[in-house]
């Protein structure tokens, strides 16, 4: 959590209290949780030392077109586009030739994983990321190491462009340093992998326009894919999300909203919702219109009788269960029909009405704009196709972005029929996704592919990326 921008939510949020014993009791609990996260930045402080150690001891290329090395070397800052922040640090491996030109698929060439750092769309610095993409390198792999801008300079929407632009460059570039362009992994982590996400699902947008012969994007002209993507505890569905943060009592506090552009944006920000809507939409439910977005402001986890369903539900628990329901899937996994319009009418029957917002707001939310040119509102079954095989990493200790909402996006990403697989941990914590990654002592270019030391779910991401193992996806029938 950014302290800055919390303070500032926090001030908000209690101006627009007006009884002023609850909001006493507020600045007392606001007041507790900005003490807990002053603790965690103390206990975090070993690792931003080794972390900041690591990246400026590191050797350093000034000629990408250097060959011989006795280990990892880096080259900082290789700008991808425009903005100040639209720079990446990549990570060489001793494996590597980098060379002037060179093929996509050369011999020799090694893969690469493009990673986008989180941070609540508000923090984040390639430097503090340097074990990890270091004990990538030793590993063998290629790591490129991105920044974005962050907000208040940015919404997620510019965030999303910017990611989509580095993946681009990756896929041009990326092969005179000596990485294989054919095998390039995009690792998205908290809110980088929503960022991630929704590049994909804008870039798999304008891949199926350029297929049907149809205009591309300004703002989204590449349809090109990475070989897959890794989400690593991820938000996939904003407003679920920001309803568990306010349990916790930090959604205003959080840059999340804000940097989103508003509850008004959420759904239209959510991968989860833009997949199961292209789903309902091909079972025949009503076409998706711009105020449909605002369901995304109707609680989620109160709209149950049992409270316990929501969970579940979410996981798929119910899918074979219950046959009847809008959740169910056959036996096979063919599909699961999900309708927009039986779940508002089960909300509601379970006693949740649903809220509408102002006149005023309707209309103007109804009304097009320059935002809404790249809108995926649209979105399709037929889009997704077009989507390249995912594979979700969460765990069950994890209290900032539950195992259950990278669980939902696999069945939503399952019954759109793109290549899934959902893998769970029990240990890790949020951060250590990122954090937890020990480089080598003594590292030698023999040790290529090497998962040594690693914790469960690195070890994992080592094989995926470098194809020592053969992923088991699932998904649907095609929808």
């Amino acid at each position: 959590m950014s302290l800055i921008e919390a303070a500032k939510g926090a001030r908000a949020e209690l101006a627009a209290i007006a009884n002023p014993r609850e909001r006493l009791l507020r600045l007392v609990q606001i007041t507790r949780i900005f003490a807990e996260e002053v603790v965690g930045l103390f206990t975090i402080a070993p690792y931003g030392w080794r972390a900041f150690r690591t990246y400026r001891t590191l050797l350093r290329l000034t000629n990408a077109a250097t060959a011989t090395r006795k280990g990892v070397s880096m080259v900082q800052d290789v700008r991808y586009g425009p903005q100040p922040r639209n720079v990446m640090d990549i990570y060489l491996p001793a494996t590597s030739t980098p060379s002037a030109a060179s093929p996509a698929g050369k011999q020799g060439a090694v893969p690469v994983a493009l990673f986008c750092h989180g941070g609540v769309w508000a923090m984040g610095e390639k430097w503090q990321f340097a074990p990890m993409a270091l004990r990538l390198a030793q590993a063998g792999v290629l790591t490129v190491v991105l920044h974005y801008t962050l907000y208040p300079k940015a919404t997620a929407a510019q965030m999303t462009r910017e990611v989509s632009e580095a993946i681009s460059w990756t896929l041009d570039h990326i092969g005179s340093y000596g990485g294989d362009s054919r095998q390039v992994s995009l690792l998205g982590h908290s809110a980088g992998g929503q960022l991630c996400a929704m590049a994909l699902l804008h870039r798999a947008k304008a891949a199926s326009r350029a297929k049907a012969g149809g205009k591309s994007s300004s703002c989204y002209p590449d349809g090109r894919m990475p070989a897959r993507f890794l989400g690593m505890a991820a938000v996939y569905d904003i407003a679920k999300h920001y309803e568990f943060e306010d349990g916790r009592g930090v959604a205003e506090l959080s840059t999340m909203k804000r940097a989103l552009g508003g509850r008004q944006q959420f759904a239209l920000q959510s991968p989860a919702v833009i997949l199961s809507r292209a789903l309902e939409k091909a079972h025949g439910s009503p076409p998706v219109t711009s105020t449909d977005a605002l369901s995304s402001w109707q609680p989620y986890y109160q709209s149950f009788k049992l409270k316990g369903q929501a969970i579940a539900q979410r996981t798929g628990f119910e899918r074979l269960a219950a046959p009847d329901s809008g959740l169910s899937r056959t036996s096979n996994g063919s599909k699961a029909a999900v309708n927009t319009n039986q779940r508002r009418k089960e909300r509601i029957t379970n006693g949740q009405q649903e809220q509408q917002p102002p006149a005023a707001e309707l209309e103007r939310l109804q009304q097009p704009s320059a935002s809404d040119a790249d809108s995926l509102a649209d979105f399709s079954a037929a889009d997704a196709a077009h989507l390249p095989p995912c594979v979700l990493l969460s765990s069950c200790r994890d209290r900032t972005v539950p195992w259950h909402e990278s669980a939902e996006m696999y069945w939503h990403l399952h019954d759109c029929s793109v290549p899934c697989k959902h893998l769970m941990y029990e240990k890790p914590g949020h951060a250590d996704f990122v954090i937890d990654w020990r480089p080598l002592s003594g590292h030698k270019a023999g040790d290529a592919f090497s998962t040594a030391g690693l914790p469960d779910f690195a070890e994992d991401v080592v094989k995926i990326v470098t194809n020592q193992v053969e992923v088991q996806y699932t998904r649907a029938k095609q929808v």
